[in-house]
């Protein structure tokens, strides 16, 4: 941080443009603190199409461009205002640096999940959380950091042994002051309800954990393991997801893993499909999709097919 800033103090007198392609390839803390180095500095960093840039950097769609900025930056704020959680308004309305903010965090992942949450969650959530698995934990925690739903609008949770089970967030729109709380968080977002479906057509609510209809609702079908503890924290805590819609990237940007918040997430996905133990129970596909889903951070939804030669 110290050195962004000294950078900017010695270079207070480049061309505008220089300074802006300089801006560009410091990281988004870096680039706060040399904002507030210079008055040029600090007009430099207030251009919306230098945020838009640093959006598309958080959700690896943009790549350097040299000294320009070729970000297709109305493309990713509309495709941003249709799936970005409740805040339609605030991407629509110009305000990509709160944007790019909220993205961030998803980057900041570590192996231990509790350590990334921004903010941190409570200590009864923090017990809650730690009391679970691995996966589990880390599903959560996309939710609230970045994993982006499928088409259906559901998040997809695969475990060892178990159909996987689908959520779905539902939400009013978010005005006023709940719309400034959700873009500056003292707390873990909570606002909403949560249902669930082994089927994605038969949705229950997280107050119950019994199936009672469709294709699962006899022959002693039940949730098991993971999903119970998930379907009990999201009916205690429904978190809000950071989106609630899927992402479609505009044309022209390319979409590639490169966050390592993303690792675990796939790592976990890997395990419960393609277990390393025979005698382990895999992970089936969606009964309606015929197909496997992942979620990695920052990135569209993932499904994958596979036929009887694997």
């Amino acid at each position: 941080m110290e050195a962004a800033r000294h950078c900017a103090t010695q270079n207070a007198g480049l061309a505008p443009e220089l300074v802006t392609a300089s801006l560009f390839f410091l990281n988004l803390s870096d680039l706060v603190h040399a904002a507030h180095a210079c008055r040029g500095w600090s007009a430099a960093g207030k251009r919306e199409d230098l945020w838009w840039v640093m959006v598309g950097r958080q959700l690896s769609t943009a790549s350097p461009p040299g000294l320009g900025l070729s970000a297709d930056c109305g493309g990713l704020a509309s495709a941003l205002g249709e799936a970005l959680g409740p805040c339609r308004e605030a991407a629509e309305g110009g305000r990509p640096g709160q944007i790019a903010r909220l993205l961030a965090e998803a980057t900041s992942a570590r192996s231990t999940p509790l350590a990334a949450w921004q903010p941190a969650p409570s200590q009864v959530q923090q017990v809650a959380l730690s009391e679970m698995s691995g996966p589990a934990q880390r599903f959560l925690f996309g939710l609230a950091h970045g994993s982006i739903p499928c088409r259906d609008g559901a998040f997809t949770y695969h475990c060892l042994g178990a159909t996987p089970i689908h959520y779905r967030h539902e939400l009013d729109d978010l005005v006023g002051e709940a719309l400034e709380e959700w873009m500056e968080p003292q707390s873990v977002r909570l606002a909403g309800t949560w249902s669930w479906s082994p089927d994605r057509e038969n949705w229950f609510p997280t107050s119950t954990l019994a199936i009672s209809r469709g294709r699962f609702g006899g022959g002693g079908w039940q949730l098991v393991a993971d999903n119970k503890v998930l379907v009990g924290f999201l009916e205690a805590w429904p978190l809000l997801p950071l989106f609630r819609a899927p992402l479609r990237l505009p044309f022209g940007l390319s979409a590639r893993p490169s966050a390592a918040s993303s690792e675990e997430l796939l790592a976990d996905f890997r395990r419960a499909v393609l277990p390393a133990e025979v005698t382990d129970r895999p992970s089936t596909p969606c009964i309606k999709l015929n197909a496997f889903a992942v979620h990695p951070l920052l990135l569209p939804a993932i499904h994958l097919c596979a036929d009887e030669r694997g």
